[in-house]
């Protein structure tokens, strides 16, 4: 018997969910790694992505 629409609804929910939670968690972690930049290197990534050189 195929899923019915509200079983496909709900796991569209749940990998929804799923795919925010990833996308959080990479979010930290890309802004960890341009805290860790401006720290240790100082150099802050942010500003010069948009610098015209």
């Amino acid at each position: 018997m195929p899923p019915s629409r509200e079983q496909e609804m709900q796991a569209e929910i749940l990998r929804l969910r799923q795919a925010l939670e990833y996308s959080e968690l990479r979010n930290e972690a890309l802004n960890e790694v341009l805290k860790i930049g401006r720290e240790e290197y100082g150099v802050d990534l942010l500003k010069k992505a948009g610098a015209k050189q």
